[in-house]
Formats: structure tokens, C-alpha cells, sequence
């Protein structure tokens, strides 16, 4: 019998899965046939933050100049260039100078606008950092004007206007945390007092969302419309102009997101985790993605005490996101499993990377002209692979993370050991089988199997057999006679993608 590697559905029963479908796909992501592998956690060279990383962003300038910034409790950071023939990067505190002070659950948000950074959170003023001319970290509007700038705990980009959400204010009386609030059009640095004349003329504006939606939850970035996102409700933001400014629609009035930031845009589509488990919203409607496939497996894995450390990114140049968590058997936690969701082929999938405490995207400093170790005669640099391009070498854009000792890294190191699991495959209907061999469709290295059988659909006594390598003729041996096997498929660093498997095997008789 010939059986591909599905899709992982480890909510159903084992003897309810389909051909080929997975109780376990750990250490592996999703493909269109099949799964390929999921690299190490391999810290940088770059230093440390003091503390724990709080948010991160890494960004390219309109001249092509890849920057990295990071925030930790007191302190914003910036990772520098080379500076001498080489020395790797190092960050730097660009803190504005009066510090900052975070909450214990407060985190950095940080967006991109016209080549500038702008970072916030709820305890402190909106921060801004210009690629083209800034030294450190500076408040909006400059020290004593801090009452006309709002403070924010959520940010995104909809359309040429900057959005906050979950709001603080002088004027509103302190936290209004159903609420929105938007600068003037294309210029985040002004804040015109809303409802004024001068503030519809800038198309800046506040916005108290109706009903019991609860906190604003995330703020989701789109290039024509935006979602805001509250504990149990979701709007649809579309920019109309005029007097109204944004259109505000009740998608969603019994359906929002549980934990905080975690709507990840992608395309015309936000993944999201409500209450009730994964969605796909389409800015028009939710469609469910996890039901009787991931939900009831996350919610019991997941550690409802620290949701505040769940963080994401997506893959570059992948339809591939990765979502960090607490899990089972973390430490205070310190997130410890991705869970991978594949957007092409909607499929999840798991991994394990250790303690690990914050995903970002990581673009390593550019060199300095006189001081780059990589080149060493400018006048023979291909103008097309040079320093500044964002996709050749040191600074080429990747999915990485800041480890507990508060250094970012990268997945580039060994592969992790996969582990692959069918559900009871019935090899015979209604019959005994003996399972005497599975050759494996795994390339890159050689994978090994385990079998595990049951008479029964409701056996939960599982015991595997010990792990089989392929003899000289591919196949791994196997004797195992029952009703239902289960195959265990362990993939060893180095394989670089699981397709399938077949299974000989001969009826042995009624049960």
C-alpha cells in the first residue's frame, strides 16, 4: 500500500484519519506533497540586549540599507554596521533619553512608514526613528506636547494613514481600551485634536467602538482596507475621506482574538486565534481552519498564563508562517513550540525548538564601504549582487529569534529530527494483517520506521517496536501482525524532504 504524508489532523481519533493523515508532524513544515525539514535555532554574533527582546522589526530603507531595531523593558536598539575589517555589527542603545519603563506583559510594537520607525506601547510615548537622519529614538511632537499625542498598545499600517489601538489619553480620562485613534493622512508625527476643523482637514481622527467587543486586540495592516481586531468582535476599517474619514463595519459581533497581535495578514487573508480556535478572515467573513484538525491539540498545549509572549513571523519568500508559544513543559513561560501553518496548502504542522523567546525577521547590518571583510576590491562588485542588495548574502532577509540569553539568531542550524506519525492504518478490512516492510520516500538522508499495532480501534496501550533502518534494498523490516498499525517515520538531520511511504504486508487471518 502506498501511503503520502498528509495532513497533520492530530484533534481526530486514530483509527478516524484518512490514508496518509499525521497524528505527529514535529520538526518539519508543510509542502505541497509532503513535509521538508526545519533547521536549528543558531545564535548571532551581534551581542545582547540587557533584558528580554519586548518586540523587534527589520526593514529596508528606501536607499536599499537593511536596519534592524529591537526593544527590551528599558531600552530601544538599533544593530549598527561593520566597523572595522572584520567586526560584525553590534547593537546600540538608541533610547530616546529620558528611557523607558515597561510593564511586566507590555511589549513593543513597531511599524514602517515613509523611512521611518515608529515603535509603541501603552506605557510609554509614541517613538520614532528616521533612517534618514534620526540618532536615537524621539517622541512625537518633542518633550511638552505630550498630552496632544495619544498613547497605544497595538499599531498597523491601513493604507497612507498610521492606526493605534486600546488607547490613552489625557482628554479621554486615561485608557479607552475600545478604541481607535489615526494621525493626519500619510504624516504619523501629527496629531490634530479629532473632531476639530483642522483635524478633518488632515483626516486624522479617534474612533469608540460600538458594542461589547472588549479590548482592542490588534491593529492589522492592509494596503486598501484594515481589520481591527477586539477580544470578541471585528471591524472591517475601509478609508472613504471626507468628514467621515474611516468607514467602520461589524464583521464579526460574536467572534475576535484571544490572543493579543496574533492576526497575521497574508495576501487578502488574516489567520487568526479566537476563543473557539483557527480562522481565515477575508476582510469579509471568517472561514474555520483548525476544527477538528488543530484546536482542541493547541488549546490543551498552549499556556493560557503567558499569551503576552506568543509572537510570529512569516516565512520570506513562503506562503509558510511560524507562530512561537508556550507550551507544555516551558519554563515561566518562555516560549518553547512553533506551530506552522502553510497558507498554499492549509495545512499545520509542529515544532520544538527550545526555549527561545521572540520570532522576527533578521537583516544583518550592511558594511561600511571601507570596512566591509567581504569585499575587498568595490570596483569589481557586481552592481546587481553589491552591499545593498537586499537578497545577496550577509544581508539577505530571514525568519530568526532572540534565545533566552537575549541574542537574535537564525534557523540555519542542523536540521531537527522529524518525526512523522499515521494514524491506525488498516491494512486488510476486517482482517488481521502482517506488516513486513515500509520503504520510505524520503530524500536527503536516510529515515528510519517504527510500528505500533492494536486489534482494536480503541486500544490506547500504544507501544512502538524499536526503530527500523533500510536494508540494502531500501526497505526497513518490520513482523508486525494486528488489525491497525501505526507507522512512526524518524527523519534525521540532513533530509531535505518526506514524501510517502509503501507498506508490504500480507492478511493474516480474522480478528
Amino acid at each position: 500500500m502506498r501511503m503520502q504524508y498528509g495532513q497533520y489532523k492530530p484533534d481526530l481519533p486514530p483509527h478516524a484519519l484518512m490514508k496518509g493523515e499525521l497524528l505527529t508532524a514535529k520538526n518539519v513544515i508543510p509542502r505541497a506533497v509532503g513535509y521538508g525539514p526545519w533547521n536549528a535555532f543558531a545564535a548571532g554574533s551581534y551581542g545582547s540586549l540587557t533584558a528580554r527582546a519586548r518586540g523587534s522589526i527589520a526593514v529596508i530603507s528606501a536607499d536599499g540599507i537593511p536596519h534592524m531595531f529591537a526593544g527590551d523593558k528599558t531600552k530601544l536598539y538599533q544593530l549598527s554596521s561593520y566597523t572595522t575589517s572584520g567586526s560584525p555589527g553590534a547593537w546600540a542603545d538608541v533610547s530616546d533619553a529620558a528611557g523607558y519603563s515597561l510593564g511586566v506583559m507590555t511589549r513593543w510594537e513597531f511599524v514602517y512608514f515613509s523611512n521611518t520607525v515608529y515603535a509603541i506601547c501603552p506605557d510609554e510615548e509614541i517613538q520614532y526613528f528616521d533612517l534618514r537622519s534620526s540618532t536615537t529614538f524621539l517622541e512625537i511632537a518633542g518633550a511638552g506636547f505630550k498630552k496632544t499625542i495619544p498613547r497605544g498598545r497595538h499599531v498597523g499600517i491601513i493604507g497612507t494613514h498610521m492606526m493605534i489601538g486600546d488607547t490613552y489619553h489625557g482628554d479621554d480620562g486615561g485608557r479607552v481600551s475600545d478604541q481607535i485613534w489615526w494621525p493626519a493622512i500619510n504624516n504619523p508625527r501629527s496629531w490634530p485634536t479629532p473632531g476639530t476643523d483642522t483635524a478633518i482637514a488632515a483626516q486624522a481622527g479617534k474612533q469608540k467602538l460600538e458594542g461589547e467587543g472588549g479590548w482592542v486586540q490588534a491593529v492589522t495592516s492592509g494596503a486598501e482596507v484594515g481589520a481591527i481586531f477586539q477580544e470578541k468582535r471585528i471591524w472591517r476599517a475601509q478609508y472613504v475621506g471626507g468628514s467621515t474619514i474611516f468607514q467602520f463595519d461589524a464583521v464579526e459581533t460574536s467572534r475576535g482574538l484571544m490572543i493579543p497581535d496574533l492576526a497575521i495578514p497574508y495576501g487578502r487573508e488574516i489567520l487568526y486565534y479566537s476563543e473557539d480556535g483557527w480562522y481565515s478572515f477575508d476582510y469579509t467573513s471568517s472561514t474555520p481552519v483548525g476544527e477538528e484538525v488543530i484546536n482542541r491539540t493547541f488549546a490543551a498545549d498552549l499556556d493560557g498564563a503567558y499569551l503576552d509572549r506568543v509572537s510570529w513571523m512569516t516565512l520570506p519568500k513562503t506562503p509558510i508562517t511560524a507562530i512561537l508559544y508556550p507550551g507544555s513543559g516551558n519554563s515561566s513561560g518562555t516560549p518553547n513550540k512553533i506551530l506552522f501553518w502553510n497558507w498554499a496548502t492549509r495545512q499545520f504542522s509542529t515544532a520544538e525548538p527550545g526555549s527561545l523567546e521572540l520570532l522576527t525577521h533578521v537583516l544583518a547590518p550592511v558594511a561600511s564601504l571601507d570596512a566591509d571583510p567581504q569585499v575587498e576590491d568595490l570596483d569589481t562588485v557586481d552592481p546587481l549582487t553589491s552591499f545593498d542588495d537586499r537578497d545577496s548574502g550577509f544581508d539577505a532577509r530571514g525568519i530568526g529569534a532572540y534565545n533566552t540569553s537575549n541574542t537574535v539568531g537564525t534557523f540555519t542550524g542542523t536540521a531537527l529530527v522529524g518525526v512523522l506519525e499515521s494514524g491506525d492504518i488498516e491494512l486488510a478490512p476486517g482482517m488481521l494483517s502482517l506488516l513486513e516492510g515500509i520503504r520510505c520516500t524520503v530524500k536527503g538522508a536516510k529515515a528510519t520506521t517504527q510500528v505500533a499495532g492494536t486489534d482494536t480501534p480503541d486500544d490506547e496501550d500504544i507501544n512502538f517496536g524499536p526503530a527500523q533502518p533500510p536494508q540494502r534494498d531500501g526497505e526497513c523490516k518490520h513482523r508486525t501482525n494486528a488489525r491497525y498499525h501505526r507507522v512512526r517515520t524518524n527523519l534525521p538531520a540532513g533530509f531535505t524532504s518526506a514524501i510517502g511511504a509503501d507498506l508490504r504486508s500480507q492478511a493474516t487471518g480474522s480478528v
